[in-house]
């Protein structure tokens, strides 16, 4: 179902945004139309994308399977982790199912974005601090070279180090001196590989940066907006509830005792390093997440997911070891419910067919797509059509209020009206003559009642495929731009009287 939704789901906003700065380094444009790359989207995931981007071009399909690769590789590391730590494939399978159950698993895996890559490299990490290499340099290395490719890729992963640390600590190994030692150390040298990562990234691009790491992520905020976070405690207890964080976290540490002390377990499975990252994460996002997508908070979810499988198959040797049928039969039941959860999470995403799912849900508004159902795709393909077919390579199309997936599906010059507004003066005899409507506009972004009332005034409608919508100016732009860029906000005060927000 998820590589269907590689070909079933649109182009997101946010996605065309990062695949277009990955392809500007590749194919520089003229600077009022590239797109500066996304930093927060770099190290291995930008790796990958720039070698798929060399080999096929722009073609979509290709972006998106590099990241399906990386979802079968990640079920198949946690799939053979539970085969070594329990011995058998039907405990490996009980592991994976409460993984795949993870929200917006299926989402991110079949679309172009940084997520499920960087987690790989979270698990790889894992697995090479704890394997038996037989060189202590090689571990310390790999480990930090890894870590600090992961955290170039998505920020949160740096959090891995002080997990790293912190479980190095309160291990009760007998190398728990050396194991110390070695987090310490390759802790201290992902930081400057990470770095490295970023500023080549950066360095790649044009020499314009729109969002620093600092605002990307977050960390720039020095307020504490507490309205905000409950709204956000609100969300996070929709992606995954808080008590499921909690059950997942000790049963996983439960089994792992019972294993461990009942001399059962044949390898010492590195799995419960993911416990503080998976908090750690999680607490990073509820408190500087800038917005409350999935995405970012994805990777904490995941950890959990993974503890609360390995608590399931636990749960099922428990069962087989002290002949408890009913012991089993919970632990069966708990990894069908995660099965039948993810197939209800990923057909609900192919009916939809909105790469946008992942972005407008949180705030609302992914109701009005409902009534859409299994059209975006077609709608999306019949407007880069008709863009490409329309224009000449070159030929600058307005897109009001935002949009970038036709631009970058179509391989045309579609200029965001903030982007004009920004990187070229603004003279309405040298703006484009045709304007672009895209679907986020009217889910997320809204016209004012001037700025509809301009559009209807002073252009015609040339073409229509569903929520998009191709224009031609009959009129003249308004002297101030900023009244066609749309708000998020719908509402925009009471009539004759002050703005209160």
């Amino acid at each position: 179902m998820a590589f269907a939704g590689v070909f079933l789901i649109t182009l997101g906003y946010d996605e065309a945004w990062i695949l277009s700065g990955i392809q500007d380094i590749l194919q520089p444009r003229a600077l009022d139309v590239t797109v500066v790359p996304v930093l927060t989207s770099g190290g291995f995931f930008a790796l990958g994308q720039l070698l798929v981007t060399a080999l096929f071009g722009a073609e979509l399909w290709p972006q998106r399977l590099f990241c399906f690769a990386s979802m079968a590789a990640v079920v198949a590391i946690v799939w053979r982790w539970g085969m070594i730590y329990f011995g058998d494939m039907r405990s490996g399978a009980l592991v994976v199912s409460a993984l795949v159950a993870t929200p917006g698993m299926a989402v991110l895996g079949s679309t172009a974005y940084a997520t499920v890559p960087a987690f790989l490299l979270v698990l790889v990490s894992v697995a090479v601090f704890f394997g038996n290499f037989g060189s202590r340099a090689l571990r310390i290395t790999g480990t930090a070279a890894l870590v600090g490719l992961a955290s170039a890729t998505r920020f949160e992963c740096v959090l891995l180090l002080p997990a790293l640390c912190l479980y190095a600590w309160f291990s009760q190994s007998e190398q728990k001196r050396r194991n110390v030692i070695d987090a310490v150390v390759a802790s201290l040298l992902a930081v400057p590989v990470s770095a490295a990562f970023v500023t080549l990234y950066w360095l790649a691009g044009p020499q314009q940066i729109e969002h620093g790491v600092a605002q990307a992520t977050g960390l720039a905020i020095d307020y504490v907006d507490y309205t905000g976070l409950l709204n956000k405690w609100v969300i996070s207890e929709a992606f995954l509830p808080l008590p499921m964080l909690v059950l997942a976290t000790v049963l996983a540490f439960y089994f792992h005792r019972q294993q461990i002390n009942g001399g059962h377990a044949k390898w010492l499975c590195p799995w419960i390093l993911l416990a503080p990252f998976g908090w750690f994460v999680w607490a990073l996002w509820y408190l500087y997440a800038p917005i409350a997508h999935l995405r970012y908070v994805w990777p904490g979810l995941a950890s959990f997911m993974v503890l609360l499988g390995f608590g399931i198959a636990g749960l099922y040797a428990w069962g087989r070891r002290n002949e408890a049928p009913g012991a089993r039969i919970a632990a069966l039941l708990l990894a069908l419910s995660c099965v039948v959860a993810a197939i209800g999470a990923t057909g609900r995403n192919l009916v939809l067919g909105n790469g946008d799912i992942l972005s407008w849900e949180w705030a609302g508004d992914a109701p009005r797509a409902y009534f859409t159902r299994f059209r975006h795709i077609g709608y999306q393909r019949q407007a880069a059509r008709y863009l490409r077919e329309t224009t000449q390579p070159g030929e600058r199309v307005l897109a009001l209020g935002i949009g970038r997936s036709l631009g970058y599906l179509a391989q045309r010059d579609v200029l965001e009206i903030g982007q004009y507004t920004r990187r070229v003066r603004w003279d309405p005899a040298r703006v484009p003559r045709r304007m672009v409507l895209e679907p986020v506009v009217g889910n997320f972004v809204y016209f004012s009642d001037e700025a509809r009332r301009w559009i209807v005034d002073n252009t015609e409608l040339e073409a229509q495929f569903g929520p998009y919508a191709f224009y031609r100016l009959t009129g003249s732009y308004p002297d101030d731009p900023t009244m066609l860029k749309g708000t998020t906000r719908i509402y925009t005060g009471h009539p004759h009287a002050q703005s209160y927000r």
